[in-house]
């Protein structure tokens, strides 16, 4: 996919694109700060080889996406989210990124995170290996 694709996708009100292969123009691309998850640039031009179709489901990397299914993608990688799990999940994510919050503020505090895990009786069972 190219740039221009990419910017026609923008225009156009696309919250983002997800690729199950590559794209071109990689910088231009950054510069329009606008979200592109591909497995990797290539220079070469794309291939037209079939007509887009909407509204189906997608299989991307082995997972298949439904239309109202969540798509989350940071520069980590890209999470599917099914629809019908959405509100447990994003429930478990916000729990999880408070608490994260409560250990960065124990790591400022001074703890460490063998404290704040209770690693300590692990670090020994291995240690008496």
């Amino acid at each position: 996919m190219s740039f221009l694709l990419i910017f026609c996708c923008k225009v156009k009100g696309v919250a983002g694109v997800v690729i199950d292969g590559s794209c071109r123009d990689s910088q231009d691309i950054y510069d329009l700060a606008y979200p592109v998850f591909a497995r990797g640039y290539n220079p070469a031009p794309t291939i037209k080889e079939s007509l887009a179709k909407t509204k189906l489901p997608v299989t991307v990397g082995g997972v298949t996406i439904h239309q109202g299914d969540l798509v989350i993608g940071d520069c980590d990688g890209v999470v599917v989210i099914p629809q019908a799990d959405e509100e447990q999940v994003l429930a478990r994510a916000f729990q999880k990124f408070e608490k994260e919050k409560e250990i960065l503020a124990a790591i400022q505090s001074g703890q460490t995170t063998v404290d704040i895990y209770g690693f300590h009786d692990l670090i020994k069972a291995k240690q008496n290996r």
